[in-house]
């Protein structure tokens, strides 16, 4: 499948799950459904860090999902989404090889699946890039490709997946920076 044919395809996903809400209920934002590249190659010039801080930054918000998408021939897109104290949503998408955001796109809360309070949210000290360099830690060689926010047992964690060996592997971390794989 060639470029112009997967960005088609993944606009008919994306408009499917707009159109039909119930259907997107299920999916998560965030590592559950990071697919790698055939080779399993995640070898990019710009990581999920680097999303998140501009996310983060330009957004004005705190990042509850980020996600590092391969290109089979190469290369990749990371998004990284966050959540405003006002409620709405923005996603950024960033070219993996050169750094550049190439997409804004921005949603109130209502219409985007979450079930993040931003209060508690703002209380979280613990960035998402912190949470995925304490995993990169214990990870060793593996790719993270994902991260997301989640309500867990009445407090928020990070749950971040690494890729290694061909094989996604998914850690929860703490607020307070605790790493445990799942």
């Amino acid at each position: 499948m060639n470029h112009p044919q997967r960005y088609l395809r993944r606009l008919a996903i994306c408009a499917s799950v707009l159109l039909v809400p119930t259907a997107g209920l299920a999916q998560s934002p965030g590592p559950s459904r990071v697919q790698g590249a055939p080779s399993g190659n995640v070898d990019v010039r710009f990581k999920l860090p680097h999303a998140i801080e501009i996310a983060e930054r330009e957004g004005r918000g705190k990042a509850i999902s980020a996600v590092f998408t391969p290109f089979a021939s190469g290369g990749g897109a990371l998004e990284a989404t966050v959540m405003r104290p006002d409620k709405t949503v923005v996603k950024y998408r960033v070219d993996a090889n050169n750094g550049a955001v190439v997409n804004v796109s921005e949603q109130a809360i209502e219409s985007y699946v979450s079930s993040i309070d931003p209060a508690a949210l703002a209380g979280v000290r613990l960035s998402m890039v912190q949470a995925v360099a304490a995993v990169e830690g214990q990870a060793g060689a593996g790719a993270v490709v994902g991260a997301e926010v989640e309500s867990k047992d009445g407090g928020l964690a990070y749950q971040v997946s690494v890729l290694k060996g061909g094989e996604t592997k998914t850690f929860s971390v703490t607020p307070d920076g605790k790493v445990a794989a799942d």
